[in-house]
């Protein structure tokens, strides 16, 4: 390990640019490493940082932990739907430099148009510039560094040095003690109960035969509080996460269950979790919850419709494609999941883009059929999902996992912006349906209520 990882990452960096330089060909694309100690606390070492837009992922086996502070270059689309010659660029650069990697984030719906999410573009991909990183492979930590230099820039090489000799690192970050001074829900439950009927008429009426409708808690603190402290809070119940920051005391976050995709150069690993059921307070009440929920009729067929459009789409990307085993559930702290992996190796040409394409939205966050429930969600929700239930994540050239934004919330200072969705199909009932979304609440909340 280098004694001193930044001066061995700034004589990479000098190194790499000259060789670059030498070759020619703009814009110049590098990334350089050193490895460091793995005493390091990301969360603690990102706080430190000073740089915005900031990053965070950490995967559900904890063996993958990415830590970023600035953007070598940013990325973004008012309308996700738009972004193709974006992710054609960033292909090109993963090509020179394989072990690129960019951070991106999009909505739910193709646009954004709730106040709250003004911080965010319905589509960003991030060229983090300054990061640590832990390599699964050999457990070990890397301080890292990338960069797109124009021909005509002369500023940015100077810059990313200062940068590198005000790298800090504070151990603790700072614990917090909010108290909520008002808290406002979104439907109320009134409000609920009426969209869910409107909804169990258009399934009765054949329009539809599933939709997964969110709630919003918009709470406001006594106080703001760092997003890397209730970030750390979530990783102790939950042991994995997400976190893009785009500004101070503002971010969005979340430890969700469900991957939309792993993929390793050309396998692609893909994930259908549904069905819910909180876990018990001892041993024979959780025995209880999960026999109720291997016994739920309404529960399996929402599994059913996420294994049924995920095996269907992976066939079309795949030259090869199945599910991988039985299906099981999914033990969570707070709740547990019917799910199933399904497997495939990619058709040839098959692009990242193209995945997200092909999978976002999942039935698991949509409805069925995906076009019909999502137009129906984007006249019967009173709020804007933002980056809810749309995908977060990272990639380069050989690797990328996607997240579907759930579990999440938005911050924006002291106001909170806490999410949850249910599915809907045939049999729901609208008081089961909100305290389902509750429960998934629960996660964020027990955060707030410091337990």
């Amino acid at each position: 390990m280098n004694s001193d990882p930044v001066k061995a990452l700034k004589r990479a960096l000098i190194r790499e640019c000259a060789k670059a330089v030498t070759a020619g060909q703009y814009p110049l694309v590098i990334r350089v490493q050193a490895e460091c100690s793995d005493a390091y606390e990301p969360l603690s070492w990102l706080a430190s940082q000073r740089e915005y837009p900031k990053f965070f992922w950490r995967s559900e086996d904890g063996g993958r932990m990415l830590a970023y502070a600035g953007a070598a270059h940013i990325f973004t689309n008012s309308d996700r739907t738009c972004v193709s010659e974006q992710w054609d660029t960033v292909r090109q650069w993963m090509e020179r430099v394989p072990s690129l990697r960019c951070w991106c984030g999009g909505s739910f719906h193709a646009r954004i148009i709730g106040p709250e999410w003004s911080d965010f573009d319905a589509w960003a991909m991030y060229i983090p510039k300054i990061g640590i990183e832990r390599d699964p492979a050999s457990a070990k930590w890397h301080l890292v560094c990338q960069l797109i230099l124009s021909e005509a820039d002369d500023g940015t090489m100077d810059e990313t040095i200062a940068i590198l000799d005000r790298i800090f690192y504070v151990e603790d970050v700072s614990a917090f003690a909010p108290d909520i001074v008002s808290l406002e829900e979104s439907p109320s439950y009134e409000e609920w109960r009426g969209i869910v009927g409107k909804m169990l008429a258009l399934i009765d009426s054949g329009e539809i035969s599933k939709v997964v409708l969110a709630r919003c808690l918009r709470l406001v603190l006594s106080s703001p509080v760092s997003p890397e402290v209730v970030m750390a809070k979530l990783l102790e119940q939950s042991g994995h996460g997400f976190m893009c920051l785009p500004a101070p005391l503002t971010g969005f976050l979340g430890v969700s269950p469900e991957l939309l995709y792993h993929r390793r150069r050309d396998r692609l690993d893909t994930f259908a979790v549904a069905g819910t059921r909180p876990r018990g307070q001892d041993e024979w009440e959780d025995l209880r919850f999960k026999a109720e929920l291997a016994a739920s009729v309404k529960d399996k067929l929402e599994h059913k419709q996420v294994v049924d459009m995920l095996a269907d789409r992976l066939r079309q990307l795949c030259v090869l494609a199945k599910l991988d085993g039985k299906g099981t559930m999914m033990e969570l702290p707070n709740q547990r999941h019917f799910f199933q992996r399904l497997r495939g190796r990619l058709l040839e040409g098959v692009s990242d883009e193209v995945i997200i394409n092909a999978l976002h939205p999942t039935p698991a966050v949509g409805g069925v059929p995906t076009a019909g429930a999502v137009q129906t969600l984007l006249s019967s929700e009173p709020f804007d999902r933002g980056w809810f239930a749309g995908t977060v994540g990272w990639l380069s050239r050989d690797e990328a996992q996607m997240a579907v934004g759930i579990r999440s919330c938005l911050i924006r200072q002291a106001q909170w912006y806490i999410y949850g969705g249910a599915g809907v199909v045939k049999g729901s009932d609208a008081l089961a349906e909100w305290e389902e979304v509750g429960l998934k609440m629960k996660n964020i909340l027990d955060v707030l209520y410091g337990r």
